[in-house]
């Protein structure tokens, strides 16, 4: 595994829009609606991939890092890091690794602190947690670009498997699954060129985008981004991943398709 960041910028046609699929392999997969009007949104998105290590505050350190440098480099707008990006993936690993998401602990003060550093939107990957109820669940943090939490997401559909003989792993034996979806609305620019799009970055000419937020395994029940799609009226789904060797590349591009 090696640190990436992969910059992808969107000119979305604003008014009706239809779900089409694009992959980047293997920390996130995206989902960006399109279709016709006058209007365009620009929005510059980066995927964040990170080796992690047993240091959580390496991870954090690392990961912090790569959120600057996608803002240095690339000018993104929003930031997206992958799946338990702050801890070793993995059941026995869960407990060790996780805190509640309040202000006063490590990975929130961190991933505050760089979304307000930078003014950016941030999609804190996930990270182990420790809800208020005692139990543990793996859950992503957005951050808005004067560093406030705007909610949170629970992973619904938790890993299991079991490949007799081969493979078997099972995030139940340590993670609740969530029951909520989440999404927010991010205001990005309608720009216009010569053809008669404005390049000014006035208020009047901003827009908002809805983004919905899944993890990993959720890509695989094609009814929750159904519901994001049609009934929240989502545009963009981010889904940080961190699948496996043993399933991913076998199923990631099948399900996204």
């Amino acid at each position: 595994m090696f640190d990436a960041i992969i910059v992808k910028i969107f000119r979305i046609f604003s008014c009706l829009f239809r779900l089409h699929c694009i992959l980047c392999y293997p920390s996130l997969s995206i989902v960006p609606g399109t279709i016709s009007a006058q209007l365009f949104i620009m929005l510059r998105l980066a995927l964040i991939q990170m080796r992690v290590g047993p240091d959580k505050l390496v991870n954090l350190k690392r990961a912090t890092d790569l959120v600057s440098r996608a803002v240095s480099e690339h000018s993104a707008h929003l930031v997206c890091l992958p799946e338990c990006f702050n801890s070793l993936y993995g059941t026995k690993y869960f407990d060790t690794y996780a805190e509640p998401i309040t202000s006063d602990s490590t990975t929130f003060k961190a991933m505050s602190e760089v979304s307000k550093k930078h003014g950016i939107w941030l999609v804190a990957g996930s990270i182990p947690e420790l809800g208020p109820d005692g139990r543990l669940y793996n859950c992503s943090m957005t951050f808005n670009p004067n560093g406030c939490l705007i909610g949170a997401y629970r992973k619904l559909h938790l890993f299991d498997i079991d490949i007799p003989g081969q493979f078997s792993f099972k995030e139940s034996n340590s993670l609740s699954a969530g029951k909520e979806l989440f999404c927010f609305e991010l205001p990005v620019n309608t720009k216009r060129n010569e053809d008669g799009y404005d390049m000014n970055n006035s208020p009047s000419n901003h827009q908002v985008l809805r983004v919905g937020i899944g993890i990993c395994y959720d890509v695989r029940f094609p009814e929750m981004s159904l519901v994001y799609a049609n009934q929240l009226g989502c545009q963009l789904l981010l889904f940080p991943g961190a699948f496996n060797t043993k399933t991913g590349k076998c199923f990631l591009y099948r399900h996204m398709r």
